[in-house]
C-alpha cells in the first residue's frame, strides 16, 4: 500500500479566508437597523425629499432606466478600469456637467419626463442656476445612496469587458494579418 501524503495548510492562508469568511453576508446575518430601515423605505418605495436652493424634490428609488443611464454618464467620463466607488466620484468632481446629468436623471427618474423639455429646464436650472457646489454634493450622496451599486459596477463592468475583448480581437487581427505578409514574401 501506498503513503497517504496530507496538504500542509498555511496558518496565514487559514487566517485570511476566516477574515473573508466572517465578512460574508449569508441570509442568517443579522442586519443593522439602518439597513432595516432603507429596506424598508426602497420595499414601501418611500421617496427622500432634498433641499435645492428653496425647492423640495422627492426622490424615490431609482428605476432600473434611470440607474443605467446614470451607470452609462459615469462610463463616459470614467476611463481607468477597477476602479473603486471613491475613484468614481473623484472623477465626478471634476466633471460638473455630468454631475448636473446624474442629478437630473434622479429627480425626474421617469422616462416620460427625462424625454420631456423638463429634463432640459432642470439640466439648465442646476448648470446655470445659483446653486451652491456644497447642495449638490449633498444631494449627489443621496443619489448615490438610492443607486444599486451592484448594477452600477455590474454594467461598467460588462462595459469594459466588451472593451477589451474589442481590442483582444483587434490586436488578434493585427497579428494575423501581419503573419500573412509575413508568409506571402
Amino acid at each position: 500500500m501506498g503513503k497517504v501524503y496530507r496538504i500542509k495548510k498555511d496558518p496565514a492562508k487559514a487566517r485570511k479566508q476566516a477574515e473573508e469568511d466572517a465578512k460574508r453576508v449569508t441570509p442568517s446575518t443579522p442586519l443593522s437597523d439602518a439597513a432595516m430601515e432603507r429596506l424598508a423605505q426602497i420595499m414601501n418605495d418611500t421617496p427622500t425629499i432634498v433641499r435645492l436652493q428653496g425647492t423640495e424634490w422627492e426622490i424615490k428609488a431609482l428605476k432600473p432606466g434611470a440607474q443605467w443611464m446614470i451607470a452609462e454618464e459615469a462610463c463616459k467620463i470614467v476611463k481607468g478600469e477597477n476602479l473603486s466607488m471613491g475613484d468614481v466620484i473623484k472623477e465626478f468632481a471634476v466633471n460638473l456637467p455630468s454631475v448636473a446629468k446624474v442629478i437630473t436623471l434622479a429627480l425626474l427618474n421617469d422616462k416620460g419626463r427625462i424625454n420631456s423639455d423638463e429634463y432640459q429646464q432642470v439640466y439648465d436650472q442646476l448648470l446655470w442656476g445659483d446653486y451652491d457646489i456644497k447642495d449638490w454634493a449633498t444631494l449627489l450622496v443621496e443619489i448615490l445612496n438610492l443607486l444599486d451599486v451592484d448594477f452600477f459596477f455590474a454594467s461598467t463592468n460588462v462595459i469594459q469587458t466588451v472593451r477589451n475583448q474589442a481590442l483582444a480581437r483587434k490586436t488578434q487581427a493585427a497579428e494575423l494579418c501581419l503573419q500573412e505578409r509575413n508568409m506571402d514574401r
